[in-house]
């Protein structure tokens, strides 16, 4: 059961030591804010998928309610996002500056507080970049910085993964998110059982579907360089290459697509 957006799009592979690390900190002491983030495709999203799941394992029967945040550049967007991630209603009688705590009431009915040690209440919020970035007027940040200090103080312990960084104001513990292997430098000339070993080359192979022949393993470590452990690129490459596309021509088309860019 549960969402289907959880599902992961591919194995996760590097990740396993920034999985367990967000869940500690998502789950000890008091509820607060988990910041995940990193540039765009460097793997966020299936990190924060990772740690539900991990959660999960430990405790079948908890939820946390996925709130997709992608294109919400007001904040009536994002609530309306937030409430429909979480099963919530909106009122639409409900008096637009009265929104925030309607909601978090709602929330506090649909998930109430559990017994033991309280990690019951968790809520993921994904892309928040889009409503930082659409939010203009520093009095509307305020107001949503307000609204997600408010969930931590009701009992909400809640994962953001986003490409901005913490804003100071909300603070709480944050996690950078980098590419895979330190980037490679130097992938390309590392001994055979130290290459196939590398995290990028994993993940590649596990999308290709099979191992590179004998005659591509030259236009692989160069793939592997030049992809600089850039997940959603690798699997973007590999996917690619599975159909039916020779490394050796994977690579001639990425190196001209990067003169052409």
């Amino acid at each position: 059961g549960g969402d289907v957006r959880y599902a992961p799009l591919h194995r996760l592979l590097g990740r396993e030591e920034d999985v367990r690390r967000i869940a500690a900190a998502l789950t000890e002491g008091e509820p607060r804010c988990v910041w995940v983030d990193g540039p765009a495709g460097i793997g966020k999203t299936e990190v924060c998928k990772a740690v539900y799941a991990l959660l999960r394992r430990q405790e079948p029967r908890l939820q946390m309610p996925y709130m997709d945040i992608t294109g919400a550049a007001s904040l009536p967007a994002f609530f309306d996002a937030a409430a429909a991630g979480a099963g919530v209603s909106l009122s639409s009688q409900t008096d637009l500056a009265d929104v925030p705590a309607y909601l978090l009431e709602k929330l506090e009915e649909r998930y109430p507080a559990g017994e033991g040690d309280g990690v019951s209440r968790l809520l993921y919020f994904d892309n928040w970049e889009d409503i930082w970035y659409g939010l203009e007027e520093p009095e509307e940040k305020g107001r949503l910085v307000q609204w997600m200090r408010a969930l931590c103080a009701r009992g909400f312990r809640v994962l953001v993964s986003s490409r901005e960084a913490v804003p100071p104001a909300l603070g709480g513990c944050c996690f950078h998110v980098g590419p895979l292997d330190g980037g490679c430098p130097g992938a390309d000339s590392l001994p055979e059982a130290q290459f196939a070993a590398l995290d990028s080359v994993r993940l590649f192979r596990d999308i290709l579907g099979r191992e590179a022949a004998p005659s591509e393993q030259e236009a692989l470590r160069v793939l592997v360089r030049q992809l600089e452990g850039h997940p959603l690129a690798i699997v973007l490459a590999a996917t690619q290459a599975r159909r039916e596309i020779s490394l050796r021509d994977l690579l001639s088309r990425w190196e001209s697509a990067r003169q052409d860019g």
